[in-house]
């Protein structure tokens, strides 16, 4: 079988979940199929017509090409300029490359930077077209359904007003460009030296209330969600990784086809960890500091806690925190620190309040016997079973601060055990045939 996939593209300049689940799928994949794999490249002022041209080869069995010139990528805060994200393209760009490699299913990982004239072509060419919903881009510029100003889920984007709002603070079209250019890397590396300035939400709301909105600006993002819904009913069927995605597209799109097949990657294995034996509870949170992963939500559960009984271990941000008793900072980590960081951990808390589409923290957790505590909105509680862990309400403090509070190091040990004994690792390589038989076929 032929398969392309289009993804956002490689490491390093690209990372993230959605890279590698889908670079871990394909190496899977061309042991035996044969794998092409397409993406947005570099952006060429110079010649600005779209192309597509295959890059030099790679220590893999994968054919990759890239869009010289596709549409932007709104990896930052959101779309400013609407009309910039549905431009046309001649169809024969796509049309002569895809009779070229000639796939029998088209795997998309994601809308960002393709153009409209990729799926009609597929749909001309008859070829299967699946769709893994690794974020919420095309229903929402943000990806994420979740409106930081107003520190709630969206389920009202106001006619095209709410996605404006939400994209208050994007960057504009040209800079985003700027970001597929070779020089991009060396930009990165100078901006971490700067502090960001975030806005404040009350900067935010006054400046939304100061606005002077213009009507026709909230039009083309009404203009701009029917673009890429209609982009999303060509679809043949979509890949759920997890029941909260197939909930919220079915919100939107209710009579689409597909199945929920939770992923992996190629990091995850049974580990057969002994826990080290601490006299207090030590409980971890892998991810940002931020609000819509309920980072904060933690915290002020965590307050609550006898200092004496409970530790809280922060791993995988830099940021400052006022000092805390009891709560220790491990800044980033590298995924061969896993097994360490796990050993030492009695269970792991996935808070988040955004409808998060999967979260590889937990089934890493799972995989080195860590009991797991996740929030009702985190995609992969489909694999937390209560035996495994718990679930919890997402805005709830005071239902996390009691649930941890009722936690011995005995309850623990039992989820423990049953984790260790019972819980199914899917790997890898069983994952590629699942997608195989249940999905493309």
């Amino acid at each position: 079988m032929r398969i392309l996939h289009y993804t956002l593209g490689l490491p390093p300049v690209r990372s993230g979940g959605l890279t590698k689940y889908a670079i871990d799928l394909m190496k899977e994949q061309s042991k035996n199929d044969e794998v092409i794999h397409l993406f947005p490249g570099k952006i060429d002022f110079l010649n600005t017509h779209t192309r597509i041209s295959q890059i030099r080869k790679r220590n893999d069995h994968i054919s990759h090409f890239q869009i010289i010139n596709s549409l932007p990528l709104p990896l930052f805060r959101g779309i400013k300029e609407p009309i910039d994200f549905m431009k046309r393209v001649p169809k024969k760009v796509y049309l002569d490359f895809l009779t070229e490699v000639k796939p029998n299913v088209i795997h998309i990982h994601t809308l960002m930077g393709l153009h409209s004239e990729f799926f009609e072509s597929a749909k001309a060419l008859g070829i299967k077209l699946v769709y893994t919903t690794h974020d919420y881009f095309g229903i929402c510029p943000t990806i994420n359904l979740y409106k930081e100003h107003e520190s709630t889920n969206c389920n009202n984007y106001k006619n095209g007003k709410g996605c404006a709002d939400c994209s208050l603070h994007a960057m504009g079209t040209k800079a985003l460009l700027l970001t597929q250019t070779p020089f991009y890397p060396t930009i990165k590396k100078l901006k971490k030296l700067i502090p960001p300035k975030k806005p404040s939400k009350l900067s935010t709301r006054k400046e939304l209330e100061s606005n002077n909105f213009n009507e026709n600006r909230s039009e083309e993002y009404v203009t701009l969600r029917k673009y890429y819904l209609d982009i999303l009913m060509k679809i043949d069927y979509f890949h759920f990784n997890s029941v909260v995605t197939m909930q919220v597209y079915k919100e939107y799109l209710p009579e689409i086809e597909g199945k929920v097949v939770n992923i992996t990657h190629s990091g995850i294995m049974k580990a057969n960890v002994e826990k080290s034996n601490y006299s207090k509870i030590r409980i971890g949170y892998l991810g940002p500091y931020k609000e819509h992963k309920g980072f904060f939500i933690l915290l002020e559960a965590f307050k609550l806690l006898a200092s004496d009984q409970f530790e809280l271990h922060l791993f995988g941000d830099s940021a400052n925190l006022e000092p805390m008793e009891s709560v220790f900072t491990h800044g980033s980590f590298r995924s061969d620190q896993l097994e360490d960081i796990f050993t030492n951990l009695d269970v792991l808390v996935v808070p988040s309040v955004w409808k998060e589409t999967f979260g590889f923290v937990a089934l890493e957790g799972l995989s080195f016997g860590t009991p797991v505590i996740i929030s009702e909105n985190v995609g992969s509680k489909d694999l937390v079973l209560e035996k495994f862990g718990w679930t919890v309400d997402s805005n709830s403090s005071s239902e996390l601060y009691k649930l941890l509070k009722s936690l011995n190091k005995e309850v623990l040990l039992e989820k423990h055990l049953n984790i260790t004994r019972d819980y199914n690792v899917k790997m890898i390589e069983n994952h590629a045939q699942d997608i195989m038989t249940d999905v493309y076929k």
